[in-house]
């Protein structure tokens, strides 16, 4: 602002003046500044008001193992860290290869973690589990199996960190024979980690969009088998813009053994129809395989961790969760989307 005019200047609050600025000290032509201090009523007393863009960006991490040489093989019945080696997507700089692979928060608040992991073969696989290690100590078991026939591992949970705090993926599998066992680093969409801080509420910031969608399906009993399944409530309806697509499918039973042998979920453009007619399902998207297939003995229980992808939408569009399955008794099957997704920008 300019000083043009002859007239005094007065700052005030209530009766008290706060600066006061005479015609004698300006000249014509001098600029000035204040800075002016606004009460937010409402706001609690450890609130953070800010347009800072870091402060608020989503915290993501997404990686796979595609061949890591610091943890090629698994030791029967020992608790070890996988080595998530190729990443993919690191917003903040939080991911540490290696065979001490870490997670850094780099910001205090809750963060989504999910993880997946595939065997080579389940030949003598007797029990695997499938871990979220915070600080180095055992903070949840994500994933736990027993019995010959399974080839890997999947779970999610959403853990509370501190800024700084650490965390990594550890697995411990158990083989009849007492044999180490490989990852299938030629499967990289079934060997992955993503993480992603859950937004909280409690901070106000006017930084980027943030959206988040989510939604829970019917439990499905299958009419036939190894067909795409009509569920219902399985789907996000997203406005144009980027998003993240995760979830679970989960695959139980009731009243006898349904003997799933082989597993598919994955993201498309319309709902199945309980017939092997293909529901649309996407194309390679920016980041991740939208299918997820998994191959294995007769199982009864299994919950298979939705593809991570990256879509990039012009229109409203409805995105569906499907799934379908090879099923020895689909009478008995009984099946469950869960569904998230968020908006990056």
């Amino acid at each position: 602002m300019n000083a043009s005019g002859s007239d005094s200047m007065r700052f005030t609050q209530d009766t008290s003046s706060v600066n006061f600025v005479s015609y004698n000290d300006l000249a014509v032509g001098d600029r000035f500044s204040w800075i002016i201090e606004i009460p937010m009523n409402e706001l609690d007393a450890g609130a953070i008001l800010t347009s800072s863009q870091a402060n608020f960006q989503t915290v993501q991490a997404i990686a796979h193992a595609s061949g890591s040489t610091a943890n090629s093989s698994f030791a029967h019945n020992a608790v070890e860290i996988a080595d998530y080696d190729t990443v993919e997507l690191d917003t903040h700089n939080t991911i540490t290869t290696g065979a001490s692979w870490t997670f850094t928060a780099p910001r205090s608040g809750q963060y989504f973690v999910s993880a997946s992991l595939l065997w080579t073969n389940g030949t003598n696989l007797i029990a695997d589990q499938l871990y979220i290690y915070k600080n180095g100590g055992n903070y949840a078991t994500v994933s736990a199996s027993e019995g010959v026939g399974g080839i890997g591992a999947n779970g999610s949970h959403i853990v509370e960190l501190a800024e700084g705090d650490t965390l990594n993926i550890r697995v411990v599998q158990q083989d009849s024979t007492t044999a180490a066992r490989t990852i299938n680093t030629g499967n990289t969409t079934l060997n992955r980690v993503s993480i992603t801080s859950l937004p909280d509420f409690t901070v106000f910031g006017v930084s980027g969009q943030t959206a988040f969608e989510a939604a829970t399906s019917s439990v499905e009993t299958p009419s036939t088998s190894d067909t795409w399944h009509s569920l219902t409530g399985n789907s996000v309806t997203l406005s144009p813009g980027v998003w993240q697509l995760s979830g679970s499918m989960q695959y139980t039973f009731s009243g006898g053994s349904p003997s799933y042998t082989s597993l598919t979920s994955a993201w498309s453009t319309g709902n199945g129809d309980d017939t092997t007619t293909n529901p649309g399902i996407l194309t390679t998207q920016d980041a991740g395989n939208p299918s997820h297939l998994v191959t294995m003995s007769a199982v009864n229980n299994y919950e298979m961790q939705m593809p991570t992808v990256r879509l990039t939408l012009t229109s409203e569009t409805e995105i569906f969760g499907v799934s379908r399955a090879i099923i020895g008794t689909p009478s008995v099957a009984r099946i469950q989307a869960f569904l998230y997704a968020e908006r990056l920008s």
